[in-house]
């Protein structure tokens, strides 16, 4: 069957350059990611069993118990957080790193471990993603917008340095989720995938976790950092819904019966 090729305006190729020419369509096998979700599920369920049986370990006077207890407990939660997801982090890679919570070590180390396990941990939860969207891509509207012109352009220049870029978006502490999607429009591999996000994130959480114990931020304060932030990013959502919501000038309420 021949393929319609879209029209190109010659001024967007002037400035964005020529479209990308893709491959066959990413997406993956049902199969595929059934298996994908054994993993991430005895990856979720081993940090459960191990939390369970530090916490019996606890109970019997083992004070590392509760060590293990809140690793687990913040790696299983930080492993659930995408975009499907969408459940705050930073309060609990600060916690991690806080005095609270006490983990062992000299100050580098405990950084260096705080930010590694929850890297992984969100690593993972980007590859949950990862795995969800590009068995979506087998359906003929994920496949429309995939030829789209601006997603052809997207993948152009992520191409340009896609282990890079994806680095640098899984760094930057702004929601720039775009920069993943593409990457799993294009079919990026799932190994580099994994890497780059862990990778990105270890340096952030690494900063984060630093400048919790040099402010010596306690429970209270990285709540309401935490809640600061769901506020400036859900605010303006949440007034762009109510807005919606109230009628119109126009659509002033009149009587039914004005006598």
């Amino acid at each position: 069957m021949n393929q319609v090729s879209p029209v190109i305006d010659k001024s967007q190729v002037a400035v964005l350059g020529p479209p990308a020419s893709l491959d066959q369509s990413p997406a993956i096998s049902s199969t595929a990611l059934r298996v994908w979700f054994v993993i991430y599920l005895l990856w979720l369920g081993g940090l459960a069993l191990v939390a369970r049986l530090s916490y019996a370990a606890l109970q019997q006077g083992q004070s590392a118990g509760l060590h293990v207890w809140w690793i687990c407990l913040g790696t299983f939660y930080v492993s659930l957080a995408n975009n499907f997801v969408p459940l705050p982090t930073m309060w609990m890679i600060m916690l991690l790193a806080s005095k609270t919570v006490g983990l062992p070590g000299a100050i580098p180390v405990r950084i260096a471990y705080v930010a590694a396990i929850t890297a992984v941990a969100t690593a993972m939860a980007n590859l949950n993603e990862y795995h969800l969207l590009r068995w979506a891509l087998g359906s003929r509207v994920a496949s429309k917008v995939r030829h789209t012109r601006l997603v052809q352009w997207a993948i152009r220049w992520f191409r340009v340095s896609p282990f890079g870029i994806l680095t640098l978006a899984s760094f930057v502490p702004i929601p720039i989720d775009a920069v993943r999607w593409v990457a799993i429009a294009d079919g990026y591999g799932r190994g580099r995938f994994f890497w780059a996000n862990f990778i990105g994130r270890w340096v952030r959480y690494a900063l984060l976790a630093g400048a919790t114990i040099w402010f010596n931020a306690g429970p209270r304060a990285i709540f309401a950092i935490q809640a600061c932030i769901v506020v400036i990013t859900a605010g303006p959502v949440l007034v762009r819904l109510l807005q919606g919501r109230k009628p119109s000038s126009g659509d002033a309420y009149v009587p039914s019966n004005p006598s």
